[in-house]
């Protein structure tokens, strides 16, 4: 969470907006505008898509955890209207569970430092006390019929992963500790094949990161490690967990190459027909179940040049990528950062691009294929825009055939939240219906 705050840090002081006035000795006087206040990010989005929490900075610039929900009125509410805060205090991170009936968010004020928990409606909520010195670098909630919230608190070197079950008792939530592990950290709480709760964490050692799972008895309050722990080279690498163990992304050593995305059958003398990729997604398995073929054809040839996100379903059956890639049509050649939704059971892949009239300003469309639009030469093409600039995404839910995803773009200038929901009548042909996108955080720069 204090990553993507950092990120956006740098992103604000590297753009600029404003007017100009000329002086009398021609230099310019340079005005510019706050632009925190239209930054939206870092959502989570239920199962069904109908509810969503994320981070916003609409007050001010202050730190605000919103939450939106589809079939309330109106949509979109701050968590501050179920915990009231104290005036000064900032709200540094918010998460949901998998079903949208739990939140949870972390703010500070000075001595201060707490997580609140409630349920979704509010009638009920209890929190925890943190170190005033500590940092909670992960938090994760998992609902159903054992609800649990699991966070880490780092103070120094120090790392502890805690893991409370949430009990309704009136008004306020009772959150009793069921697990503590000490030297532990970013602990993502699922469910197993069979439904047990599921705790991943790690623990760093200088650079590296040892990933372990546990199961959880609720007869005998015991906790039981799967598998042997899995070690990264790297603290930084993006993590989704699932049933199926945890999908990463790391960055290769050694450059590999693929097949250009395209068209182009236009090859001049010198045309080098492949490309390089700096980043491969791989999974740590710790139940030895079926393993995701990275390397299967159709995968390799659609895998993005470079990943920035990683999200699986809860069953692992499905994988939403983010990431960086070029198409290589007749007419021109394109670079976008768009999304790839990946089938497991067969490596089956969809490219997704956000698409709208140029003369409309809402984004009403995808496309999975660009060169059949650059490429039409008679009769002229319809001027589409396609959002290039997706920076992160989130795959609620899917039933197989409909699915629910939230993402972040800036192609507005600004950071914005939207959902985007379709099915997919066809994984071979690559064919979507029932396309609806809308701007969930709604807060547009007039």
């Amino acid at each position: 969470m204090k990553r993507w705050i950092a990120i956006i840090a740098l992103l604000l002081g590297a753009c600029g907006g404003g007017t100009n006035d000329k002086t009398g000795t021609n230099q310019q006087i340079v005005s510019l505008p706050d632009l925190t206040a239209y930054e939206d990010y870092a959502a989570h989005l239920s199962t069904d898509g109908q509810r969503a929490v994320f981070m916003s900075r609409r007050e001010n610039g202050a730190y605000r955890a919103y939450a939106f929900d589809a079939a309330a009125v109106p949509e979109l509410k701050k968590i501050a209207d179920i915990g009231p805060l104290v005036e000064g205090e900032q709200e540094i991170s918010v998460t949901l569970d998998e079903v949208g009936e739990w939140v949870a968010v972390e703010r500070q004020l000075g001595n201060s430092h707490y997580l609140l928990v409630s349920n979704w409606s509010g009638t009920a909520s209890g929190k925890v006390d943190l170190s005033q010195k500590s940092e909670v670098s992960q938090i994760s909630l998992k609902g159903g019929l054992l609800p649990l919230v699991a966070y880490s608190e780092r103070i120094g070197r120090a790392t502890i992963s805690n893991v409370l079950q949430i009990t309704v008792a009136g008004p306020r939530l009772t959150l009793a500790s069921i697990g503590a592990f000490s030297g532990e950290d970013q602990p993502y709480l699922s469910t197993d094949a069979s439904g047990k709760t599921l705790l991943y964490t790690a623990t760093v050692a200088e650079s590296k990161v040892s990933w372990r799972a546990r199961t959880y008895d609720p007869a005998s309050g015991t906790w039981t490690v799967q598998g042997t722990p899995f070690v990264l080279p790297s603290k930084s690498q993006e993590v989704s967990a699932s049933s199926r163990g945890l999908f990463y992304i790391r960055t290769l050593a050694t450059l590999k190459t693929k097949t250009k995305l395209g068209s182009n059958t236009d090859r001049p003398e010198g045309y080098v027909p492949v490309v390089g990729v700096l980043d491969s997604l791989s999974q740590y398995d710790p139940f030895g179940g079926t393993t995701v073929d990275f390397g299967a054809a159709e995968y390799l040839n659609y895998e993005p040049l470079t990943l920035s996100s990683v999200s699986a379903s809860h069953d692992g059956a499905y994988l939403l990528l983010t990431g960086n890639d070029t198409y290589f049509c007749k007419t021109r050649s394109q670079t976008f950062n768009s999304l790839l939704l990946v089938r497991t059971l067969d490596m089956k892949v969809i490219p997704i691009f956000i698409v709208r009239d140029e003369a409309d300003p809402a984004w009403t469309a995808v496309d999975t294929d660009l060169c059949p639009y650059f490429d039409q030469i008679d009769p002229p093409p319809v001027v589409k825009v396609f959002d290039t600039n997706i920076a992160k995404a989130v795959l609620g839910g899917t039933d197989g055939t409909t699915f629910h995803l939230a993402y972040e773009s800036t192609a507005s200038r600004d950071r914005e939240v939207y959902r985007l929901d379709f099915k997919v009548d066809d994984w071979t042909m690559r064919t979507l219906s029932s396309v609806a996108i809308k701007n969930i955080s709604n807060n547009i720069r007039p």
